[in-house]
């Protein structure tokens, strides 16, 4: 019995030596957070510290952790066939191998598979010949994960022409982030990493991912001549490197290589360490119009067209650099940006006018593959020969790990926190403009320093959970932010006024209104049409309407909405060409985007057709800078004689003749009402749209001795239902 005892001492003594995972002694380079821990998920971690062999039939295995196939029944990208029997387990590592398919003698699944369209083979439809076919292993997680999450894998990639992969999928195929995507023996490419990510809608099929060169990333063991595929093979002893990512956020991703983070996505701002440096860095510009989906939404940033090495990829302009990785810049870039997320810039898992983007929500299982994608058939292919070599065709995976970051209730005691405060605490900002609002929390050492920002009238200005503040039409909003711990609160006041102070020139926009298209207060644009005989930047004045519109140009116009709700807009336009487009802007925020139809005639006097957009205008009360944009990259655009806003019948109050009179005009101190009718409301606006007084039941005359001087809108609405509005001054 002692010897028993001292045996089992023993045995418990060797297993705490070594740990319960192979990763036990192996830091999570990633930060859980203030008063956070990190709690293993063991039902997606894995070391494979056991056997599976290869069945030719759909299997769990790993306790049911895994199964040996993708997680629909989409067999594989390109020339691809994921295999059942592709897939192993030795007692230590996960094995995905490879081999040549042959359409004469295949396991399991066949293909096609079901729902598939109905041709040979899928390479087919590509003209990719039979024999350039791959099968390869595959394999899914039963369960799934979601932010905020720390998913990490050793692995060892394949030395061999095809893609090690190991990423996260949504069930429906739509919101994908790719932790490992490397190319073991693919010329040229086998000495990058490729960090990435996709944001897909399925139907009809729209990709984004970024395409900023620094998204392949850069590692001094490997090179043109020796990449992954021989460094992770070594000649047979083989080498494994750890590929993690922290999904933080919707809009929020961290990627770590062997511990060490080298490229974080957040907001509308990407920091890279590359060579070296970290750089912060931002898209120029939205992809040109030509790649816009059918919605208007943009696949990206523009790419560069300078004929250079990176031809092709992302222009992005650098924000700031560091030599250590400084959140606060990636912040700084990400306000100082265009607005363009880098997660999903066109809207494609959802977003809106004031918050953005969507970003990823959805629950992801964890894949695990190899792969042939279409853009390598014809770069580099496996042979025969590498195919049938196991120091090439297999991947290997020695373990994955999931974290989950948890509240420590054994760690020390939580700080509270007793105050906040809101920096700067008054904020004045033109229509269109942006600005920053940064809270801080007291005492700053306090457990939980997260916080709100919300704003009161999102019709004048909106506040991102970044504290970005974007100004859309003049009055005042208060900006409050709310301490996640215990709920103090403070706020910032923000004004917002108009380009020249001076609204005396605004359109008014009651039920209808047209503006005539050469009545601009400002154009400007990116084609200098001067060389030709045009303007230079910018649209052409003409005694009746515009012309000398180039790809890019844009003209504004000023427009007092009395009160908020659904325009019917139309346009008096003309124009030769055949791919020609124009939006409509409000505060810089697209409301439509509209295809201009042929009018024949040339372009000094095309012929002026009424064309009527395809979309309705949502348009708040107040005063708002309005844009019409020639969208379309084509150089030569159209002329444009005027717009019409015209408020749909849906929003259109019904209105009868009244008796009503208000007078004078102007006035001091008093407004007298003469009517027959019983007043209900009678509402005063400034001219930019905000209310400064309402009475209720009112009575025929209206104290009004406290207002300051300057115009105003008056609303007067009766009990049944009448209602009048007019423009008055007082002195």
């Amino acid at each position: 019995m002692k010897k028993l005892t001292i045996a089992l001492i023993a045995m418990l003594t060797a297993l705490t030596s070594y740990g319960q995972y192979d990763w036990d002694n192996i830091a999570i380079p990633a930060d859980a957070g203030s008063g956070k821990k990190w709690e293993l998920q063991s039902n997606v971690s894995d070391d494979f510290n056991y056997t599976f062999n290869a069945t030719n039939s759909k299997s769990n295995f790993g306790n049911g952790k895994w199964y040996n196939f993708n997680h629909n029944k989409w067999d594989g990208p390109g020339t691809t066939y994921w295999k059942y029997n592709h897939v192993s387990v030795d007692g230590s590592d996960l094995v995905l191998k490879a081999s040549r398919y042959e359409s004469n003698n295949q396991p399991n699944p066949q293909y096609p598979f079901p729902g598939a369209w109905e041709l040979p083979h899928k390479m087919v439809a590509e003209g990719i010949p039979v024999e350039k076919g791959v099968n390869a292993g595959c394999v899914t997680s039963n369960n799934r994960v979601t932010f905020p999450v720390f998913v990490e894998s050793s692995i060892s990639v394949a030395n061999i022409a095809l893609a090690s992969c190991f990423w996260l999928l949504s069930p429906d195929d739509t919101e994908e982030i790719d932790i490992i995507e490397n190319y073991g023996g693919v010329d040229y490419w086998k000495q990058f990493t490729h960090i990435s990510h996709h944001s897909f809608v399925r139907s009809p099929f729209h990709d984004y991912q970024p395409k900023d060169w620094e998204s392949w990333w850069p590692d001094p063991r490997v090179n043109s001549t020796n990449g992954w595929g021989s460094w992770c093979w070594n000649n047979g002893n083989r080498r494994y490197l750890r590929m993690g990512v922290f999904w933080v956020s919707p809009e929020h991703f961290e990627y770590y290589i062997d511990g060490n983070l080298v490229r974080v996505m957040y907001e509308n701002a990407i920091a890279t360490k590359y060579n070296g440096t970290w750089v912060y860095t931002y898209y120029d510009a939205l992809h040109p119009n030509g790649t816009k989906d059918q919605w208007g939404n943009n696949l990206g940033g523009i790419p560069k067209t300078d004929g250079g090495a990176h031809n092709g990829y992302s222009n992005v302009t650098q924000h700031s650099s560091s030599s250590t990785f400084d959140f606060a810049k990636l912040q700084a870039a990400s306000n100082a940006s265009n607005g363009i997320s880098v997660v999903d810039p066109g809207w494609y898992q959802g977003g809106d006018t004031n918050t953005g983007a969507k970003g990823f929500t959805k629950e992801l299982d964890i894949i695990i593959n190899l792969e042939a994608q279409s853009w390598l058939v014809n770069h580099d292919t496996p042979t025969n020969t590498e195919l049938t070599d196991a120091a090439k065709n297999q991947m290997k995976i020695d373990w994955v790990r999931v974290y989950k970051p948890v509240v420590d209730e054994g760690g020390s005691e939580d700080i509270a926190v007793t105050d906040i405060t809101a920096t700067p605490a008054t904020l004045s900002l033109k229509v269109g403009e942006t600005g920053n609002i940064s809270g801080a929390v007291i005492p700053s050492n306090a457990t939980i320093k997260t916080m709100t920002f919300t704003s009161d009238k999102d019709a004048i200005a909106t506040v991102t959970q970044s504290g970005v503040v974007t100004a859309k039409s003049e009055g005042t909003a208060i900006i409050t932010l709310k301490s996640t711990d215990g709920g103090h609160t403070t706020t910032c006041t923000v004004t917002v006024t108009n380009d020249d102070g001076n609204n005396d020139d605004a359109l008014i926009l009651e039920d209808e209104l047209v503006i005539e298209a050469e009545d601009f207060i400002a154009t400007r644009g990116t084609t200098n049409d001067a060389e030709w005989g045009g303007p230079g930047l910018g649209v052409g004045k003409e005694a009746t309407f515009i012309n000398w519109v180039n790809g890019g140009d844009w003209a504004e116009y000023k427009v007092n909405v009395v009160s908020a709700g659904t325009f019917d807009l139309s346009y008096k336009i003309a124009t030769p060409g055949t791919n020609t487009q124009i939006q409509f802007l409000s505060n810089n925020t697209a409301l439509a985007t509209d295809n201009v139809s042929q009018t024949g005639s040339t372009w000094k006097t095309a012929a002026f057709t009424t064309q009527n957009s395809g979309s309705s205008i949502e348009l708040a009360a107040g005063v708002q800078t309005i844009k019409i944009l020639a969208s379309n990259a084509e150089v030569w655009q159209w002329n444009l004689d005027n717009i019409t806003l015209k408020r749909a019948s849906s929003s259109i109050v019904e209105k009868t003749k009244t008796d009503l009179i208000i007078y004078p005009n102007p006035f001091v101190d008093e407004i007298y009402i003469k009517t027959t009718k019983e007043l209900e409301t009678v509402s005063i606006y400034q001219i930019n749209g905000t209310l400064v007084k309402t009475v209720n039941s009112a009575k025929n005359i209206i104290s009004v001795q406290e207002l300051d001087h300057g115009i105003y809108i008056v609303m007067i609405q009766t009990k049944n239902g009448e209602w009048v509005t007019r423009k008055l001054t007082k002195l």
